[in-house]
């Protein structure tokens, strides 16, 4: 699945994930990729990206994907979506906004280079001198 262009990233990765074409959704990421869902455990490298997505392949549910904002400079852009994960009736189970980090390669290609799945809506940590 190739992507020319940063703002085409979520219809890619939603079309990917709900076919369950493991091998597509891999291509969308750089081969040192990292990755996290829950902002703890960290998968490097598009094996263990493919590893942790392991879990939810094989569930019925559907993604839904928004993107909230596009800033790009240069070959890089910074991507926050809102997710949907969808019942097989298309109820909302749950939503969660996520952090992605997508570089252009040489070969023109845009590519997850960081992802973390739900790092838009954890809590952010105290900054120095608070409280």
């Amino acid at each position: 699945m190739a992507v020319r262009s940063p703002d085409l990233m979520t219809a890619a990765f939603q079309a990917a994930y709900n076919a369950r074409d493991k091998s597509a959704l891999m291509r969308l990421y750089a081969p040192d990729a990292v990755h996290t869902f829950d902002g703890i455990s960290v998968s490097k490298g598009r094996l263990a990206i493919s590893a942790a997505f392991d879990r939810g392949f094989p569930g019925p549910s559907k993604l839904r994907g928004k993107t909230l904002s596009c800033l790009v400079s240069r070959d890089t852009a910074l991507m926050r979506v809102l997710w949907q994960s969808l019942d097989q009736d298309g109820t909302v189970r749950r939503e969660y906004v996520s952090c992605e980090v997508v570089e252009r390669g040489t070969d023109g290609l845009w590519r997850y280079v960081i992802d973390d799945a739900t790092g838009g809506l954890r809590a952010a940590a105290p900054m120095p001198g608070d409280g």
